[in-house]
């Protein structure tokens, strides 16, 4: 759902990119379609010292980073002067319920979690990184597991567990 979501506010950019990189796993879903509207595309699990990329696409995984500002710093410095750079990440608000299932086992249920950016405190590091025009703004997903057993399967590949 993310990668479909990021693809879409992609192709409403008017503008065409030569050199992106994408910062995700190999598989990543996002892969083929960003290889067939870039001249030259780089999957990479971090972003790269140096590089002058037209394009970031950073699907997911922001929020696990230990220095979140220091990221978007070094994705700023990676792009070119009139680059994007477009990402997701688990923002304020995300797994409520989980979160509230959690505060019954005390400080320990919520240590478990990471803690989660809100919509301005992303907007002030985004500005605080550099970015000339940045935005930032919330898109909802709901998630129903119908098998408790694939919902602690997720949780567990998302180190929330």
């Amino acid at each position: 759902m993310t990668a479909e979501s990021l693809l879409d506010r992609l192709n409403m950019v008017t503008r065409s990119f030569a050199r992106a990189l994408l910062v995700a796993g190999r598989n990543h879903p996002l892969r083929l379609p960003l290889q067939a509207i870039v001249d030259d595309l780089m999957v990479a699990d971090d972003v790269p010292d140096t590089g002058a990329f037209d394009l970031i696409v950073w699907p997911s995984g922001l929020e696990n980073i230990d220095d979140v500002p220091g990221a978007l710093i070094r994705a700023r410095r990676a792009l070119a002067p009139d680059g994007l750079l477009i990402g997701a990440l688990v923002g304020d608000g995300s797994f409520s319920l989980l979160r509230r299932l959690l505060a019954g086992e005390g400080m320990r249920g919520i240590a478990r979690m990471h803690p989660q950016i809100d919509l301005n405190t992303l907007g002030n590091l985004l500005q605080r990184a550099g970015f000339a025009l940045p935005v930032a703004d919330v898109e909802a997903t709901t998630l129903r597991y119908a098998d408790w057993r694939r919902l602690v399967a997720d949780l567990r590949h998302a180190g929330l567990a």
